[in-house]
């Protein structure tokens, strides 16, 4: 039996196995490379390396530390390419993003706000330009103590407590006092109201009052208590009629009590003096005693030096007229008063004709006894008789005290009567003056008149 010539080759197994080995390393680098340019694409350690100088404070430690937690599971998935070092990847990401982006948030407004206050040289802030910086730097230069487990980001809240980072207050999206910096501002609607400068500007009225001015034909004289009484009396029916003015002692005694400066209170300071008002009575009546005490003794500083009347030899003594109105404007009650009509409380002044009432003209039987003027001068309201008699009353030369009269309550007069009293009150000397003692009862401190719609 012949021998087969042919030749049988021995498989190469070792090099096939190589090919198939190169063949698997090569796939495993694409799919690498391939995961790599998806971790890349993600952009985070582009952002992170441009932006990160723009972190200050607990935000550069957490974010840095938020960053190395991606940065560590990226790897991992560009390694393994498992469906949990993905999900692991995608956790970190989300939180680099929360710790990153709350970090530059918060760290960009707080050189805003300091940058803002700088501009405004600390006008309409509670803080000082010197205070402001030194907060500034206290939360610039502060640190977080941060840990990383599992790629959880661990940070210290401010309790003391380690807490993943992504329920931290510091990092939450709302605002807190934790996660921003803001400087206090001054509350522009916040008033208080300065006693001594009350009495200063009440006084000049005060002490033209009837018991207050004494003139006994000799000289004249001024009684301080009378005057510090009758100013208590105004000075509580405009805080009674006005809850506004309650509310600027109320805040004066708040700033005084606690050493703060009147003029940089903030909106936290408004909701205290309201919570105090409504909730502590104490707190109130101090307030109103401290300030009526302060207002009382500012009166009486304010008293004039008395007059010696000038001798009347050569000289001319004052007519009848002239007395009359004297003492008319001896009656002024200076504070809130009623206008005719509506009701409405404004601030001015009430005079008293006592005997000597105006007649009104285009009506034989109607007088004007008592005349109101708001603070602008104008006439808001008056007392209206209508006589029986059609006149003062039966006997020639009667007095109005024996009248026979009656009230009228309600009602306005003409346009053609108003101007009959002015003209009257002009021809008696009384109108300039009355306008003149109204005007000043319009009390000059913040806020008071546009808190009665003036």
């Amino acid at each position: 039996m012949a021998l087969s010539t042919t030749v049988f080759k021995v498989p190469e197994w070792a090099a096939q196995g190589a090919a198939m080995e190169a063949q698997a390393a090569q796939k495993r680098k694409e799919e690498a490379e391939k995961r790599e340019k998806l971790t890349s694409a993600m952009g985070i350690d582009q952002r992170f390396a441009e932006n990160q100088y723009k972190l200050v404070g607990k935000y550069k430690d957490a974010s840095q530390a938020a960053y190395n937690a991606w940065r560590e599971s990226a790897i991992e998935f560009e390694t393994s390419g498992s469906q949990a070092a993905k999900a692991k990847m995608d956790m970190a990401r989300n939180q680099f993003n929360q710790a990153f982006g709350i970090g530059l948030s918060a760290s960009a407004t707080a050189t805003d706000e300091l940058n803002k206050m700088n501009s405004a040289k600390g006008v309409g802030y509670i803080d000082t330009p010197d205070t402001a910086k030194q907060k500034y730097n206290q939360f610039a230069t502060g640190t977080m103590e941060t840990k990383i487990e599992n790629g959880i980001v661990m940070v210290k809240d401010p309790d003391g407590a380690m807490v993943p980072l992504s329920q931290s207050v510091y990092f939450q999206q709302e605002q807190n006092p934790y996660n921003s910096f803001m400087l206090d501002k001054v509350d522009p609607n916040i008033k208080f109201v300065d006693p001594v400068a009350v009495a200063q500007q009440d006084a000049k009225n005060i002490y033209n009052l009837s018991g207050v001015r004494i003139d006994n034909g000799r000289g004249v004289t001024y009684n301080a208590n009378a005057a510090a009484e009758k100013g208590l009396a105004q000075l509580k029916m405009r805080y009674d009629s006005d809850p506004e003015v309650k509310r600027m002692i109320a805040t004066r005694w708040y700033a005084q009590s606690n050493g703060l400066d009147k003029n940089r209170l903030g909106f936290a300071d408004s909701a205290q003096v309201d919570n105090l008002m409504n909730t502590d009575p104490a707190f109130m009546e101090a307030a109103l005693q401290d300030f009526e005490k302060q207002y009382a003794d500012a009166i009486k500083s304010q008293k004039p030096a008395a007059q010696v009347a000038a001798p009347t030899t050569g000289g001319s003594k004052p007519t009848q007229t002239e007395l009359d109105a004297a003492g008319v404007l001896q009656t002024a009650s200076v504070g809130v008063q009623n206008q005719r009509g509506s009701g409405k409380k404004v601030y001015g002044s009430s005079f008293s004709f006592a005997n000597k009432p105006v007649k009104l003209t285009d009506a034989s039987d109607l007088f004007i006894t008592d005349v109101v003027m708001d603070s602008a001068g104008n006439i808001i309201n008056y007392k209206l008789y209508k006589t029986s008699s059609g006149g003062l009353d039966n006997t020639p030369g009667g007095d109005w005290s024996n009248a026979k009269k009656e009230e009228v309550v309600g009602g306005l007069i003409t346009k053609s009567q108003m101007a009959g009293l002015k003209s009257e009150l002009i021809s008696r000397g009384l109108y300039d003056n009355m306008r003149t003692i109204s005007a000043s009862a319009k009390p000059n401190y913040g806020g008071l008149q546009s808190a009665l719609g003036q």
